[in-house]
């Protein structure tokens, strides 16, 4: 068993996390959830042993194997596929040890002795036995040819890195993994073979993601850390029964904290009631009353007194209710400024060509109110199709025409529109005819406050850009939204605000995702199907 034991983690004097304590036993699958900045990420990289810990420990058995995969898995360099697949799963280093240690001539002391019967064991332990036979399967699960295994990683396309990058994990025999937001990037293919490898791993695992779907089909447990506390609670349930249990837990605890107050008011309003009459004496009816009103005024006093005494007594003794504390809430409401026409897009035999890639012919309408979602493999053409969709892309056969009164509000997979050198307000601004004031105004609605407006785009986390590019579609008022890749970096909570938005918005969405629980709530009625440059209407069991 793995644990984290009182961890604390302090920049600058601020908590990043506080007193954390978690047990990680064999074999088990627990989600680590919160919201964007909470220290999900610096927890997983302490527990690896990446970052020390200002307090507390890490607990590991000894010879203990750890495996940390940080988000996008880091496929990047000049190193080849398989130098970077043995990298990952732990086998290069390992390997590097034993040739050194069994180089011909060399005559070993009784640490290195230890050393090299240690690092027998541990090869055994991550696979190194069974890793050709696997890395052929698992290359053929993941359409990529035995051959590319001698390629440099620098000489492959965006999609076949994300590719290599998932083998990495699925190769991997590490006992105990922490993965950080596994599925991003992932086509629904990938996410899919990421879901059963963790489910069949018997590996015990930590994982920060928000894909609900995935987190639903692969955890056993859930750990929250909270916003407020930076401290941790966990659940020894599945994720759809961490939601409900965390719901009615804050509704309870909302209802107490309501009837604590009326119960304060009411102790109050009486306490005022009985001081006030024990200062009322009023006066007789005649002389002949003066004594027997005195006696009862007296009397009166007496006893009102004594209530108002028990009664603030009471209110001293009235256990405290913490109030609930109050999350930040993604307040965006989807508006069209003004109807398009019936007909929004029409394209009719358009391809694009590229050296090694076409797209189309493709034939396509779009209508007002449709809502469509565009899934297939990473590489397959989906960024293009948007591309063409936009006018972005003119194709170089066909045609592409918008509808009468068509405006555009597009969300980037890249969000290439808010990370460039110009302000939080400055770019807000160039997108969007708003004064200074109102400006601002909307953006601290998207949990953007003051200390982020003079700060560079390309300064925001990916989830503060996220907020952002939302709160520029908000204010554009836009009758087709085109959504890439909408759910990436938006924590669970933001996600499901999106939903809601987008529900209820009236106009034509057209989007490209892998988010299976987001393309359900949003009321997907058409599924676009990309796979080797060519589109097909297909059906809702694509994206389940």
């Amino acid at each position: 068993m793995t644990a984290i034991r009182d961890v604390s983690y302090h920049i600058n004097g601020s908590a990043i996390v506080s007193d954390i304590s978690l047990s990680l036993d064999p074999s088990r699958k627990i989600g680590l959830v919160g919201p964007n900045g909470v220290g999900k990420s610096t927890l997983l990289k302490i527990w690896a042993g990446l970052i020390k810990p200002t307090h507390g420990t890490v607990q590991l058995d000894p010879g203990e194997l750890v495996s940390y995969v940080p988000q996008d898995f880091a496929v990047t360099g000049h190193q080849t596929v398989i130098e970077y697949l043995k990298r990952r799963t732990g086998l290069y280093e390992l390997e590097q040890v034993i040739n050194t240690l069994t180089a011909e001539g060399i005559v070993l002391s009784m640490e290195q002795s230890g050393q090299l019967a240690a690092s027998w064991d541990q090869i055994g332990v991550l696979g190194a036995y069974e890793f050709e036979g696997n890395l052929d399967q698992t290359l053929d699960h993941i359409g990529l040819p035995n051959t590319i295994v001698n390629r440099r990683l620098d000489e492959l396309s965006g999609g076949q890195q994300v590719r290599i990058g998932l083998a990495g994990v699925l190769l991997s025999r590490f006992p105990v993994q922490l993965l950080d937001e596994p599925t991003n990037n992932l086509d629904l293919q990938g996410i899919k073979l990421l879901e059963e490898y963790v489910a069949n791993s018997p590996a015990s695992m930590v994982i920060v993601s928000h894909d609900r779907r995935f987190l639903d089909r692969t955890v056993t447990g859930i750990a929250e850390l909270d916003a407020h506390s930076r401290q941790l609670t966990f659940y020894g349930i599945g994720y759809s029964a961490y939601r409900e249990a965390r719901a009615n837990a804050r509704a309870a605890q909302s209802d107490r904290y309501q009837n604590y107050l009326e119960e304060v008011q009411r102790l109050k309003s009486a306490i005022v009631v009985k001081t006030a009459a024990t200062r009322s004496g009023g006066k007789p009816a005649n002389d002949s009353d003066k004594l027997g009103y005195n006696h009862r005024t007296e009397r009166g006093n007496t006893s009102d007194a004594g209530a108002a005494r028990r009664l603030i007594k009471q209110l001293g003794r009235l256990p405290e209710v913490e109030q609930p504390p109050k999350d930040w809430d993604l307040q965006l409401q989807l508006t069209v400024s003004q109807r398009s026409g019936d007909q929004v897009v029409r394209i009719t035999n358009a391809s694009v060509s590229y050296p090694d890639f076409k797209l189309g012919p493709v034939t396509l309408g779009v209508d007002y109110g449709d809502r469509i979602a565009i899934t297939g493999p990473n590489g397959s053409g989906k960024s293009t199709l948007v591309k063409i969709i936009t006018g972005e892309l003119s194709p170089e056969t066909g045609t592409m025409r918008h509808g009468e009164n068509v405006s555009i509000g597009l969300v980037e997979q890249n969000l290439g529109l808010v990370t460039g050198d110009r302000s939080v307000i400055d770019t807000f601004r160039h997108e969007v005819a708003l004064d200074e004031s109102d400006a601002r105004t909307l953006i601290a609605k998207f949990g953007l406050s003051a200390s982020h407006v003079n700060r560079s785009t390309k300064s925001l986390s990916p989830g503060e850009r996220s907020r952002l590019m939302l709160a520029i579609l908000m204010a554009r008022g836009a009758n087709l939204l085109i959504l890439d890749e909408p759910t990436n970096h938006l924590d669970l909570e933001a996600q499901e605000e999106l939903e809601a938005a987008v529900l209820q918005y009236p106009g034509t969405i057209i989007v490209v995702s892998h988010d299976r629980e987001f393309l359900e709530r949003i009321g997907i009625h058409r599924v676009l199907q990309v796979e080797d440059g060519c589109v097909t209407e297909g059906n809702s069991a694509l994206i389940q």
